[in-house]
């Protein structure tokens, strides 16, 4: 009988390849120099407008997909690092390496326990040739300061962590 030990990281690698598929349905990957880019490939319907209610209702069936890819990628650092030699989650830590990573936990936590932080997903319609390609803006309001994050960087940021943690390589091939 087969088994997946919850008792034991390895089998992790099946949790990475399920989020890098989920990552794969909304963004295209891609390494040059060593560094990672992330492009929206979450397109509009050719005959509909940017502004209009088919606009907005794509971009709101969308939110749901990337409310369970933000829980999944944040859920497998967490279990990584939980799995790792020190068996720690220094979120403050990862947060010096990584600053985007404080906006990546304000998220999760928000998704996750329905918070009092002032979150908020936008629609940003990127043109690209005859297309329109929908981009999740992650806009935060801290205080009376206002902060945009789009999840492409989010993305980028969970690829240069499993980087760090030797979970992925950067190869340009």
């Amino acid at each position: 009988m087969p088994i997946y030990s919850l008792k034991e990281g390895y089998y992790l690698y099946h949790d990475v390849e399920f989020v890098l598929n989920q990552i794969g349905e909304l963004y295209e990957v891609d390494v040059k120099d060593n560094t990672a880019t992330a492009v929206s490939i979450m397109e509009i319907d050719k005959k509909n407008h940017f502004a209009s209610p088919e606009s907005k209702d794509r971009f709101n069936a969308i939110v749901p997909k990337i409310k369970a890819l933000h829980t999944s990628m944040y859920h497998l650092l967490e279990s990584i690092y939980r799995a790792s030699d020190n068996k720690v989650f220094d979120t403050a830590a990862i947060e010096k390496r990584f600053p985007d990573f404080k906006h990546f936990r304000m998220l999760n936590n928000k998704i996750k326990h329905f918070n009092e932080a002032d979150i908020d997903f936008i629609e940003v319609v990127l043109m690209d040739g005859t297309k329109s390609i929908i981009e999740i803006g992650c806009q935060y309001k801290i205080g009376e300061s206002w902060d945009i994050k789009y999840y492409a960087q989010f993305i980028i940021l969970f690829f240069e962590i499993l980087k760090e943690l030797n979970i992925v390589s950067f190869n340009n091939d």
